[in-house]
């Protein structure tokens, strides 16, 4: 398996330079990997907003038209999950930094000595998303998800939508089956074809749920205060989880 990363930086000189470091690195670590010298921020963010993913994204902080932690802000709000590795020579940068929770905080001038640790905590966070991951049969296709990333599940005609948000998969499973994979996540079923991931909800109505996005979504008359205990019990584990 090769790692697919994304490495923005406006002065792509820079960039050419840390590149092969990085790919050594995960080499010496047992990984093979590639990194994509992404020269805009603009057109990184165009380019996950289409569809393309990347196991991890190494990015520079002090970039014109949108910085690195904005850039990274917006990464995370299409990918919970993602390893985002910070480089900056302003070390003062570090704890605005902290906001997008990066793995790590590079500092340009502490490359080759810091390198290291960035990449040994990319392949333990890979591992662990790896661990907590789902997976859907289709037929003779496989599906594999992150849970945090999907915001909802919704069947339609015997078809599973899988909804995230920046794409939706359909494939041929059942409600039942999502249920049963998604639950231990923190899915509700809000409705008889709606599973929703708790993070993703802003509002419970008794009509209806509304989503971060904007979007709504209908709730069963039968499953409203079901499912305002379940998101109340949801959210108080992870504070309880945050706290410990």
């Amino acid at each position: 398996m090769e790692l697919q990363l994304a490495y923005c930086d406006d002065e792509a000189l820079v960039g050419q330079i840390f590149i092969p470091k990085i790919q050594a690195e995960f080499q010496r670590q047992g990984v093979r990997a590639h990194v994509s010298l992404v020269s805009s921020p603009k057109r990184l963010l165009s380019l996950v907003e289409s569809g393309k993913t990347f196991d991890a994204y190494f990015l520079d902080i002090d970039m014109p038209q949108l910085d690195g932690i904005t850039l990274g802000r917006h990464l995370r709000e299409r990918a919970p999950n993602a390893a985002i590795i910070f480089l900056s020579n302003k070390e003062e940068m570090v704890y605005s930094a902290f906001r997008v929770k990066p793995l790590r905080f590079l500092r340009k001038n502490r490359f080759e000595a810091e390198i290291a640790d960035a990449v040994q905590a990319v392949l333990l966070s890979l591992r662990e998303v790896e661990r907590k991951t789902v997976i859907f049969e289709d037929g003779n296709q496989v599906y594999r998800f992150s849970p945090r990333e999907i915001l909802f599940v919704e069947i339609l005609n015997r078809t599973l939508i899988v909804v995230r948000a920046r794409d939706s998969i359909r494939l041929r499973a059942t409600i039942t089956t999502a249920e049963e994979l998604l639950v231990p996540f923190g899915f509700i079923r809000i409705h008889k074809s709606y599973l929703v991931n708790y993070r993703a909800i802003f509002t419970i109505g008794k009509k209806d749920v509304l989503l971060e996005d904007g979007r709504a979504l209908p709730i069963s008359k039968h499953r409203y205060r079901e499912v305002l205990q379940q998101f109340m019990q949801l959210h108080r584990k992870e504070d309880e989880e945050v706290e410990s």
